[in-house]
């Protein structure tokens, strides 16, 4: 056997990793049968006994591979495995999830289960599959006989989807680590993340009880970073009001998209949209935004509400970059995204969030500037408002060169890093990127219903980030 510390043994680590995989795989199983969305705070749980849960789970997985695990007190845990030398490596991953509705997946998002290869369940990519294919590389490197000269930290955070919390709690309490990467974006390396701004547009009126079409409510959107795969609008109709709804709708060119029902005399409008991450609405189909089109185009009380509707659908309806709000924009690296993601109508007010995401050389200051002017000028009230600087780290730098020749030597491809919509774990600290788990050209499926991973890529992630983790540490 050669000493590992001298020279990377490749077929030694290949023998570890495919001994260990079926722990892998068991472990993800189990870890993606924890529901760790954000719920009610409680003691020692800040983030909700589900991800309290997760964390734990992860945290007694690192003991067993006899590295030291530390309980930030349910904020964030983490497991060091101690260096020869100063200097500490992180890599910083996510056990939370966003939320995910049964009516919307084939396989129940947290009844996680292995078909043709895919191992389904929400979280599988984002991020448990690869959090777990970076603990268990550690794991094998371990038992390859490989001692790191810097400190190898895996933290595993519990509020990366809702507000990086976790993160905060950290910094408060712990040293940052010297340089690291987040498995939570794509390959080669991610050098730069877009500013990420989530903010709410709210008004109210007066309520009106008379006309033929009276709304009730318009619901749309699970979270602040998925776009919405459904819509529904509710409302009190007269048979002329129907016929209206009807009429327009039989020559509506998504009518494919809706369906109308009848129940208890009000009349119901669903649109089918197909869910994916914000940062990238190319991929999906905005079930909000087709609705907000809709009901542009149908005459209904209160009239404050239609007011509101026709001025949202000005605003973010008809484009996904931010032309509607006169902020269209781009830089060498990157371009201007404005999603819809959340909308809440009743009989007396609206609110409708915003996932905004701006080119990287461009300042949180200036965006949040056009945003209250965009809402001064139509009357609208911002009722949350929250902003995150860009990312962009130099292509030179350390961890981005020994990544992207890690990255080479591992698939042979060319080792250009990228610029992402995406918002990581790699934005909390200084010298960080991230580093996987997509393929170039690779479909997303973060976020997105049916989420997976195959088995061969959790396989293959725990090879690349072996050796991403050796060059880093050795």
């Amino acid at each position: 056997m050669s000493n590992i510390n001298e020279s990377y043994d490749q077929p030694q680590i290949e023998a570890i990793i495919r001994d260990k995989y079926p722990l892998l795989e068991q472990s993800l199983l189990e870890l993606l049968a924890i529901p760790s969305v954000q719920g009610t705070a409680t003691d020692g749980a800040p983030f909700g006994a589900d991800v309290k849960e997760a964390i734990d789970y992860c945290l007694n997985l690192a003991d067993k591979f006899g590295f030291t695990t530390t309980d930030g007190e349910g904020y964030i845990g983490f497991a060091d495995w101690p260096g020869n030398n100063d200097g500490q490596i992180g890599i910083l991953s996510h056990l939370d999830v966003v939320p995910a509705e049964d009516k919307d997946w084939q396989y129940r998002p947290f009844t996680p289960q292995i078909v043709d290869g895919r191992i389904y369940g929400r979280g599988a990519i984002d991020d448990k599959g690869p959090l777990l294919a970076c603990l268990f590389a550690c794991a094998v490197l371990k038992e390859a006989g490989f001692r790191p000269s810097k400190t190898i930290r895996q933290i595993f955070g519990g509020n990366e989807e809702s507000g990086f919390g976790d993160i905060e709690y950290f910094k408060k309490h712990f040293q940052e680590p010297d340089c690291g990467f987040s498995p939570d974006a794509s390959f080669p390396v991610i050098i730069g993340e877009k500013g990420i701004i989530h903010w709410e547009l709210s008004q109210k009126w007066q309520m009106q009880d008379q006309g033929d079409l009276l709304l009730v409510s318009i619901e749309a959107g699970t979270a602040a970073n998925i776009v919405p795969a459904s819509a529904q609008a509710v409302f009190k109709a007269t048979l002329d009001g129907k016929k209206q709804i009807k009429d327009l709708l039989r020559q509506y060119p998504e009518k494919a998209r809706i369906r109308i029902s009848e129940r208890d005399q009000q009349l119901i409008i669903d649109v089918k949209g197909r869910a994916t991450h914000a940062s990238t609405p190319e991929e999906g189909l905005n079930a909000l935004s087709i609705i907000l089109r809709l009901l542009s185009f149908i005459n209904f009380a209160p009239q404050g509400a239609k007011t509101y509707i026709n001025i949202i659908t000005q605003l973010i309806g008809n484009d996904d970059y931010g032309c509607g709000m006169w902020m269209g924009a781009a830089d060498e690296l990157s371009f201007l995204t404005a999603v819809p993601v959340l909308l809440k109508v009743n009989q007396t007010s609206g609110t409708v969030a915003i996932d905004l995401r701006f080119p990287v050389t461009h300042t949180l200051d200036y965006y949040q500037k056009l945003t209250h002017a965009v809402a001064q000028k139509f009357d609208l009230t911002i009722s949350t408002f929250e902003g995150k600087e860009p990312l962009l780290v130099k292509a030179d730098s350390t961890p981005t060169r020994e990544l992207l020749d890690v990255y080479h030597a591992h698939t042979g491809k060319e080792k250009t890093p990228l610029v992402i919509g995406g918002g990581t774990y790699a934005r909390a600290f200084k010298n960080f990127v991230a580093f996987g788990p997509y393929l170039p050209n690779e479909k997303g499926m973060a976020h997105m219903a049916d989420e997976y991973i195959t088995q061969e890529k959790l396989l293959d992630l725990t090879r690349i980030y072996a050796r991403a983790i050796y060059a880093l540490a050795k």
